[in-house]
């Protein structure tokens, strides 16, 4: 199956409906950053010491199959370091590909009003928590207040799955699902 949950969603009963869209704070920004430099560190320790235990790699093979590719380092030096360094590695990564000022989102949270429609209300959500959205990488959760009756007095949570291959998605999960009273799968 195809991944489609990227961000955490609350979802719960609201008379006229609007959606929240809460981003990381700059002390949550400064950790993933920190462990973002701790991944990068740990390849590039790994690639010179590759570099130097292999100086003479050329009269070793003959051929390029042999020689370690920087996907191979890099799951060398992953299976080193701890799921949390390496879910904060992709989520910099993510949200440095946009080249957004990063600064003028985090601790904010935005509203999204006037919705006439759920396709319309998808719409304008799809930048903060689609697969691919822009602001994907540093929306910490969103909520979404519909005029759904059964969701009185109740919370209904979509979180990303918790085998999710982009790693931060999937402890994400698994840190909420400890708080949660019922868990569907």
């Amino acid at each position: 199956s195809t991944p489609m949950t990227a961000a955490l969603t609350v979802m719960s009963y609201s008379e006229k409906p609007f959606a929240e869209v809460e981003f990381y704070t700059k002390d949550d920004w400064k950790i993933i950053e920190l462990n973002a430099k701790e991944y990068r560190k740990k390849i590039a320790y790994l690639m010179e010491e590759y570099k130097q235990k292999n100086s003479s790699l050329k009269a070793k093979f003959s051929s390029k199959k042999n020689i370690p590719s920087i996907n191979m380092l890099k799951e060398e030096a992953e299976s080193q370091l701890s799921e949390e360094v390496i879910a904060a590695n992709e989520l910099y990564e993510q949200a440095k590909r946009f080249q957004l000022n990063i600064d003028d989102f985090l601790g904010k949270t935005i509203a999204i009003k006037d919705i006439q429609s759920i396709e319309d209300l998808m719409g304008k959500l799809k930048n903060y928590v689609g697969v691919g959205g822009k602001f994907t990488p540093f929306t910490r959760n969103t909520k979404l207040h519909l005029n759904i009756p059964a969701l009185k007095d109740i919370e209904l949570v979509d979180t990303p799955g918790i085998n999710d291959p982009i790693i931060s998605r999937g402890m994400i999960t698994r840190q909420y699902l400890a708080k949660c009273d019922c868990v569907f799968l």
